[in-house]
């Protein structure tokens, strides 16, 4: 998987047919090198790839190359490391910046967050509000989490996945908000 063709998650899907991780044995890997940034859906799709590849095949190679983009505004490796994307497989642990500071995400972003059964569901969905809720006087709180409660549980029943319900969000400054389940 290289980057160079683009980063938002059509251009993945064009590039990247995810169906033999499920049946053929081998290495997977990544190369972000040049990426200058990730939707939320493109890192929790590689997330669930890189997951599903770790537990499928323990035994097998899994490999990142680390991005080197770096400007004033943004440091790629950062926000994959804040949004939890080396937390895929046990083989990223390395990539992980042990000077990192976590900030408080709530209202900002859900970072890439496994639910594995419906007793999560609640509280997940409740995090995933408050980033659609920041603004004021905005109504509808108890319907959409009611709503997003359902999609999980949904996705947990129906899809027998065996790494669970990957999901993210992200507040941007814009006011616009992206998110996957």
């Amino acid at each position: 998987l290289n980057y160079s063709e683009g980063t938002d998650h059509d251009a993945l899907l064009r590039r990247v047919d995810f169906r033999p991780i499920a049946i053929t044995p081998g290495t997977l890997s990544v190369d972000m090198g040049i990426v200058p940034f990730f939707e939320p859906t493109s890192l929790a799709m590689l997330f669930g790839a890189f997951r599903l590849h770790s537990k499928l095949y323990p035994g097998q190679e899994r490999r990142c190359v680390p991005s080197f983009f770096k400007s004033a505004d943004i440091d790629v490796n950062r926000f994959v490391q804040r949004v939890n994307f080396f937390d895929c497989c046990s083989e990223f642990e390395m990539l992980r910046d042990g000077a990192f500071s976590r900030h408080d995400p709530v209202g900002r972003f859900v970072p890439i967050t496994v639910v594995q059964n419906m007793q999560d569901t609640d509280r997940v969905a409740q995090q995933i509000v408050k980033v659609i809720f920041t603004q004021p006087g905005l109504k509808g709180e108890s319907e959409v989490k009611y709503a997003l409660t359902e999609l999980i549980d949904n996705s947990l029943q129906h899809a027998a996945s065996p790494v669970g319900c990957v999901l993210q969000t992200q507040l941007y400054p814009s006011n616009f908000i992206e998110g996957v389940i």
